[in-house]
């Protein structure tokens, strides 16, 4: 039990708390749209 809180502190230390705070504050879908078009090759 005491790895596994270790495990996880370090882990969280190494990722780091804003970009932590940032990915579970976005979670939404993504804002990109992504033009659609027929490409001609050839």
């Amino acid at each position: 039990m005491l790895q596994g809180i270790f495990l996880f502190v370090m882990f969280a230390g190494k990722l780091g708390p804003l970009t932590m705070a940032f990915s579970l504050a976005n979670a939404a879908e993504a804002r990109v749209k992504y033009p659609r078009e027929d490409i001609l090759t050839g």
